[in-house]
């Protein structure tokens, strides 16, 4: 959860930052590989942000909303390890 509120997450957005990729792009659809885009636009984990919007409830739109929630943090930490994009 820090790693994702604070953006130093192994995206390329972040890793490009960093002088760790050459490309800011996601592998899979082609847009900007943030957070945000992780969270909410990224078209492979549809199914999953379903979940995670379910069991937030209909107010969150903005990763602040999601990820600072004490009494909702399950629900991210759910949601980024069911997508399996951060296994090694």
């Amino acid at each position: 959860i820090v790693q994702l509120r604070s953006g130093a997450v192994g995206f390329n957005a972040f890793l490009k930052k960093i002088e760790q990729s050459t490309n800011t792009l996601c592998r899979q659809y082609r847009g900007l590989e943030t957070v945000n885009h992780f969270l909410f636009f990224c078209r492979r984990y549809r199914e999953q942000r379903q979940k995670l919007k379910r069991s937030l409830g209909h107010n969150a739109h903005t990763a602040r909303e999601v990820l600072g929630n004490p009494k909702k943090s399950n629900s991210p930490v759910r949601y980024a390890l069911t997508t399996n994009r951060f296994q090694h």
